[in-house]
């Protein structure tokens, strides 16, 4: 018999998407299915859609509770969870085709992996689509008994990216390893996934179709709507990555590729500082960045973070200023061999 799977879905604030989300599930072609609407206090009619849905098909389950964002609404999900794997959808979201879940399950028929990951692209309102992984050099990856080549794989983002969504999790792996999302934080899903892939032995990757659309329905930068909360939640699960370098036994190979990650997160920590604060703002935040990373067993591996705040601060701004930034360009060799990055 196929396994039962539990697909998590939090929602605030969405009646009118949700109605498709949860028809792009209803139709899948594999049916054994524990559909949980989570409603997160949502102001809307999400209430009376959830209620209304649940009616219809036996196989939802829904939860009313008050307001605790998304991280606490898929907690609240996976604590009624009974399948043997869970999948995650945002409720703007929606299945591509009717055979997405048996496209995820196919692999874990033959080997009980414990994620089998698909494929999501980037849906604007305009009907244009973006394909996910642009970087990605295999459509198929296949690890058994691997857990420092999928961390690997995964820390490089090149393969895979920080999404919970549209993938197949084995909920004893997610039990055993503890794995839940931090309640309250904001861009979530960076830190589960990096607990999911340091923890992770065996991983299926398909990406030959996409799982799920991910939709944009504001085709402005996302950084042009974030705030100093948003900077500050990266910041922490930055932190609380040095943090598990820290207090983990990692080979070099893992630490560079932890540097790596560090990276890209910070780059995304600086603009948003650089965009929706003050220049005061974006110098506490690097300087929180520089004595914790100064400090840190990784710093040994990649010196970064060896400037003054101000001349960091001044070579970012120097960076995005359209008119000065082929000069940037034309000298970040230059800053690159002075001060080993040409920011940090």
């Amino acid at each position: 018999m196929k396994s039962l799977i539990s697909i998590i879905i939090p929602i605030y604030n969405v009646e009118k998407y949700l109605p498709k989300c949860i028809d792009s599930i209803l139709e899948q072609t594999y049916t054994n299915l524990e559909i949980i609407l989570v409603n997160d206090g949502s102001p809307d009619d999400c209430k009376e859609i959830c209620d209304r849905y649940s009616e219809r098909d036996k196989r939802i389950k829904v939860i009313h509770k008050k307001n605790g964002g998304l991280s606490d609404a898929r907690n609240s999900g996976l604590e009624i969870a009974s399948g043997e794997y869970v999948l995650f959808l945002d409720s703007d979201d929606f299945l591509t085709s009717p055979n997405c879940i048996e496209h995820l399950y196919t692999p874990i028929k033959n080997y009980p992996y414990e994620i089998s990951y698909g494929r999501w692209d980037i849906l604007y309102p305009n009907g244009k689509i973006n394909i996910g992984f642009p970087e990605s050099k295999h459509q198929v990856i296949d690890y058994k008994k691997s857990n420092e080549d999928i961390f690997s794989m995964f820390l490089q983002q090149k393969e895979v990216g920080s999404g919970a969504c549209g993938t197949l999790y084995n909920r004893n792996f997610l039990i055993t390893n503890d794995i839940k999302f931090k309640k309250g934080l904001l861009h979530e899903d960076y830190w589960w996934c990096f607990l999911v892939f340091s923890s992770c032995n065996s991983f299926y990757k398909d990406a030959t179709k996409p799982i799920f659309y991910y939709c944009q329905y504001n085709e402005k930068s996302i950084t042009s709507s974030l705030s100093k909360k948003n900077a500050e939640d990266i910041q922490w699960t930055c932190l609380s990555i040095i943090d598990y370098s820290n207090h983990t036994s990692i080979p070099i190979n893992i630490g560079k590729d932890i540097i790596t990650y560090l990276e890209k997160l910070h780059r995304f920590i600086f603009r948003i500082a650089y965009n929706n604060g003050t220049r005061k703002e974006w110098i506490e935040i690097y300087k929180t960045q520089q004595n914790k990373y100064k400090s840190s067993k990784l710093f040994k591996i990649k010196k970064m973070y060896t400037k003054p705040a101000w001349l960091a601060f001044f070579l970012f701004k120097l960076m995005k200023n359209p008119s000065m930034n082929i000069f940037f360009r034309i000298y970040r060799r230059i800053l690159r061999e002075i001060f080993g990055d040409p920011i940090y």
